[in-house]
């Protein structure tokens, strides 16, 4: 299985390196692709007790498809402050709330009346 998957990435890192224009594109996707998948699920296993692998997965799926979509949707659909590494971040914010309030909600016990 290792080797498949080194196999794999020096496939996809052969054909990034074809089709890329520059070293300078390619760190830059690299770098916001680090960002929006580590930023949110980081900051949250530092700051909150009940963020756990579930939420952790949510939020590095979501900010990688939010960044994803906002790169296809090129300009002039975001407003001008917002860039698509900012976008994948608040995706990812906002799907780490949602998962983890309907985790939090679902987890606790009911009181009988």
């Amino acid at each position: 299985m290792a080797r498949r998957t080194a196999v794999s990435g020096g496939w996809a890192a052969t054909g990034l390196a074809v089709l890329l224009p520059s070293v300078i594109v390619a760190l830059s996707v690299f770098c916001s692709l680090l960002t929006v998948t580590l930023f949110v699920p980081v900051i949250a296993a530092l700051y909150s007790r009940w963020a756990g692998s579930f939420e952790a997965l949510a939020t590095i799926v979501a900010g990688a498809i939010g960044l994803t979509a906002a790169v296809i949707a090129g300009d002039g659909v975001l407003p001008d402050f917002l860039t698509p590494s900012a976008t994948g971040v608040i995706v990812s914010l906002v799907v780490f709330v949602v998962v983890l309030l309907l985790r939090t909600k679902k987890a606790a016990p009911q009181v009988a009346p």
